[in-house]
């Protein structure tokens, strides 16, 4: 039974004490059938939501042998007491015991909506279109006033992505966000700078992402002619969109980190590329200045002017020498020299050599006089053999006369044993050459 009014201004804990306590005395047990959404564990606490088509109501569990065979979306007898909790002003149900029933009316639709589409090939991976690796800019679908879009933001803003966002916003809870979201969908469309369409929205109970799973919505998305990408509710949370859409993140900020990631990762390579280019430059530097160091060393070894002075240094060194040997050989000369000179001044050789020279043109005058007289005796003789010679010469002998007989060869002949009576020979005499025949031959 009700109590009365309460008279006073009363603070909201007051309040909320006696309305926990009338709770509590009103309904000591009850027993609510309905389907589990937003099933969530938090240590050894359960929490879900129980609901039906019109209306929910959450419920906690604190004994967890109760709640190990619970799934998304089961019908279920939930039996236990009503509480409120203070700290939020929200009555929900402390479950005792639970007992399934079987899927829901509204899983079943889900489930059959999603075994059509995907007959249809919907879902297949060949319809899937490819990302771009490194997007510049990309189309975002999403209410602006959700954390979910401001979470989106900052983890870009942090990862300094600098792409370029386009926002086309919609609803993304209740019965009008679907024909929200096809047309923020198609005006994105229409804008062929856009690489990437981005959908997203925070975690929510069942009936807050049914949006997501709308049949228009999802053909629609079908037809894209940009990749898509989801990032809707929490990890646990699964849409006819993730299905559809070519890359399924688990939260809007996953689908942040994923778009951040090509950037970041590309910035990396970008490093990574830079930092070798980098190191491979000072390498061949260090390799042709070690290279250009040894030539300068090996020019230097090999430089004529090396050589030049090398040569220069030796000559002078030969030339210093040279000079002072020739230095030395003339003092020494010098020295013999003026030691010869005293030996030859103290000597009485000038009285002796003029004596000599004296002796000398007698001896030349004797010489002359000896040579003149033996001239005119051997030139007496001269004359004298030179006569008789003459007078001994086949020439002088032809001069007087006398005839010399000859063979037949031209030569003088000795004898005339070889020569008979009646036979001729040849004579030679001073006036000519003559054929004689012995008439007769006198003695032997």
């Amino acid at each position: 039974m009700l109590k009365p009014f309460l008279k006073g201004p009363l603070s909201v804990k007051e309040l909320s004490i006696h309305l926990r306590q009338l709770i509590r005395e009103s309904f000591p047990f009850v027993s609510v059938y309905g389907e589990i959404s937003n099933l969530r564990k938090a240590g050894t606490l359960t929490y879900f939501t129980l609901k039906d088509s019109d209306s929910q109501i959450s419920v906690v569990v604190f004994n967890t042998a109760i709640t190990h065979a619970l799934q998304e979306g089961q019908s279920i007898v939930v039996n236990g007491t009503i509480d409120l909790y203070l700290p939020v002003g929200r009555y929900q149900i402390i479950a005792k015991h639970i007992q399934p029933v079987g899927l829901g009316l509204l899983q079943q639709q889900l489930e059959s909506l999603k075994a059509k589409l995907q007959a249809e090939g919907l879902f297949s991976t060949e319809k899937k279109l490819p990302l771009s690796i490194l997007p510049k800019t990309i189309g975002l679908i999403t209410s602006p006033d959700t954390a979910a879009f401001h979470d989106f933001i900052k983890i870009l803003q942090r990862q300094r992505w600098k792409g370029k966002i386009l926002l086309s916003p919609s609803l993304v809870q209740g019965h009008l966000a679907p024909d929200n979201l096809i047309r923020a969908f198609n005006r994105l469309q229409a804008f062929s700078e856009i690489e990437i369409i981005i959908i997203i929205r925070g975690g929510g109970s069942f009936e807050d992402l049914n949006c997501f799973n709308q049949e228009k919505l999802i053909r629609v998305l079908a037809k894209r002619k940009k990749p898509i990408v989801t990032g809707i509710g929490h990890e646990i949370d699964t849409t006819l969109c993730d299905f559809v859409a070519d890359h399924r993140a688990e939260t809007p900020t996953a689908a942040a980190q994923f778009i951040a990631e090509s950037y970041t990762n590309a910035k990396v390579q970008v490093f990574q590329q830079q930092k070798g280019l980098c190191q491979w430059i000072q390498f061949l530097w260090h390799q042709k200045h070690q290279r250009l160091q040894t030539c300068k060393q090996r020019l230097q070894s090999h430089h004529p002017q090396k050589d030049y002075l090398l040569k220069k240094a030796l000559h002078q060194q030969l030339r210093h020498r040279l000079k002072n040997a020739c230095e030395t050989v003339l003092q020494r000369k010098i020295f013999f020299f003026q030691q010869y000179q005293q030996r030859l001044l103290s000597l009485p050789i000038l009285q002796r050599l003029k004596q000599q020279n004296q002796h000398l043109e007698h001896a030349k005058q004797r010489l002359n006089f000896l040579f003149e007289k033996k001239y005119l005796v051997y030139e007496q003789q001269q004359k004298h053999l030179t006569r008789r010679l003459e007078l001994l010469s086949v020439t002088g002998q032809l001069k007087r006369g006398i005839l010399f007989p000859l063979s037949n060869d031209g030569k003088l002949l000795q004898d005339f044993v070889t020569f008979s009576n009646n036979s001729t020979l040849n004579v030679l005499h001073r006036s000519g050459k003559y054929c004689v025949r012995i008439v007769e031959k006198f003695g032997d």
